[in-house]
């Protein structure tokens, strides 16, 4: 039996949703039947009615694989409403019907929310205790900032991570001396699309070490005149510098210089 203000927030969400459905907006009776569908899984009724609304709502908007996905879901739900349910799962045929997801921060105060949050602090440790890191950890270990390895793994730099119930991500031996790889041809200059190949041939064990040595080599050649014109800057600001009074007067030929472009 669900607790009261479970229960409370369930009807709320169901009547929404019915609203929503009657008025022809399926996709905001969606909406809360996923919130309705978090609240009501440990009951074989209001799981079932859940999935069965879905399924009315996906008819209407003529969604033929959440039709699809929804019909063996209303019979899981009888079955596994009072054994296991993944908590926070919002039921929806996109989704992994077995996989746990965060629950809403606002459905955090209710009895299922101290649960889920107990849940997140076991899993967590036992992560830690196998020798995996969260983000916060894995910048802190490899000095890469918890930007920057969001951003490596967006653009497919860094390959998706593991993630836990709550949705940390989860870092271990491989994660970490990857994100090292990466600083360390980063300091050396080289470009996103130079450290994507980089990558891809460290990990090619049947490489071919003078594709490392091409990359490597055109890298440097861009370095070589990119100090040659910082030295050329280097001449004409010194150059300039010495013909500058630096007094009280407004005659300047840095500013004059800067004037002719």
């Amino acid at each position: 039996m669900l607790d009261k203000r479970v229960a409370e927030a369930y009807a709320l969400e169901i009547a929404h949703a019915r609203t929503s459905l009657a008025g022809g907006q399926p996709a905001q009776c969606f909406v809360h039947l996923e919130r309705a569908h978090i609240l009501g899984q440990r009951s074989v009724i209001k799981h079932t009615y859940a999935h069965w609304l879905m399924f009315r709502a996906a008819l209407q908007q003529r969604d033929l694989r959440e039709v699809g996905g929804q019909i063996p879901r209303i019979l899981a739900s009888i079955i596994f409403s009072r054994i296991w349910v993944p908590v926070g799962n919002t039921g929806r045929a996109r989704v992994p019907a077995m996989q746990p997801m965060a629950i809403p921060a606002d459905m955090r105060d209710l009895p299922l929310g101290a649960f889920m949050a107990k849940m997140e602090t076991l899993e967590h440790a036992a992560a830690v205790e196998r020798g995996l890191m969260d983000i916060g950890r894995a910048s802190k270990a490899t000095s890469v900032s918890v930007k920057m390895i969001r951003h490596y793994e967006a653009i497919g730099l860094l390959p998706n991570v593991p993630r836990t119930f709550a949705n940390y991500r989860l870092y271990g031996p491989t994660e970490m001396h990857l994100l090292r790889f990466i600083k360390r041809a980063r300091t050396l200059g080289f470009s996103m699309e130079d450290i994507k190949e980089l990558v891809s041939l460290w990990q090619n064990r049947s490489r071919s070490s003078a594709s490392v040595k091409k990359i490597a080599g055109k890298h440097a050649d861009t370095l070589k005149r990119k100090i040659l014109e910082l030295e050329a800057m280097v001449d004409s600001l010194e150059h300039l510098s010495r013909h500058c009074h630096g007094d009280h007067r407004p005659e300047c030929p840095i500013i004059e210089d800067l004037a002719k472009a």
